[in-house]
């Protein structure tokens, strides 16, 4: 959204967006109650009910400390990965069980003795020496990674590894100015590729 928000602002600056961040099972709850429009989330992830369409798809990045012995390198296969190493999102975030399954990691044994709730609290644990963790794509560019004292590698393992949608109701009626502001992300994010 940081990527986003300002092209949309400007292309409309009557357009009033209330962002609201969260789990990806509440908002789904909120959207379905009908208390906000539409939810940008990362697939897969059961929608079922909804209509929806994939702006974006994005490879995993590893993170590693800078004294690890594999933070330098190209990309790298999950299988070369210690898992024993690796701490994921807290119970309830997409991005942990996109995480599993993009390094088919989901019955392999990782580091569940460290959980973050933020992706900015997993590259702190990074730095600090504590294990290593997933970062997608889209996150790599950010202030907060370039501060970072962590190296990046990305996953080797085919992608993308997840797919971000636009969700909404299929009753929702404004369906045209969802497409604008899919079309505005779209545009926005390929450009800073």
């Amino acid at each position: 959204m940081p990527r986003v928000l300002p092209n949309i602002r400007q292309h409309y600056p009557k357009l009033k967006l209330q962002l609201v961040e969260d789990q990806t099972a509440k908002l789904i709850e909120r959207l379905n109650r009908g208390q906000i429009d539409c939810v940008i989330l990362a697939l897969p992830y059961d929608i079922s009910a909804f209509e929806f369409e994939v702006f974006w798809q994005e490879i995993f990045y590893v993170a590693f400390p800078p004294n690890h012995p594999l933070s330098k390198g190209g990309p790298i296969p999950s299988s070369e990965l210690p898992m024993d190493e690796v701490m994921l999102l807290e119970e309830g975030h997409c991005m942990r069980d996109h995480s599993l399954s993009a390094c088919h990691a989901q019955n392999r044994q990782h580091k569940d003795t460290v959980q973050g709730t933020s992706l900015y609290t997993m590259m702190e644990m990074v730095a600090g020496g504590e294990g290593i963790t997933f970062i997608p794509e889209m996150a790599i560019e950010s202030a907060l990674v370039e501060r970072s004292k962590i190296f990046l590698r990305p996953l080797a393992d085919e992608g993308p590894h997840r797919e971000i949608a636009l969700v909404w109701r299929p009753t929702f009626l404004r369906k045209q100015n969802l497409q604008l502001l899919m079309n505005m992300m779209k545009e926005t994010l390929i450009k800073h590729t």
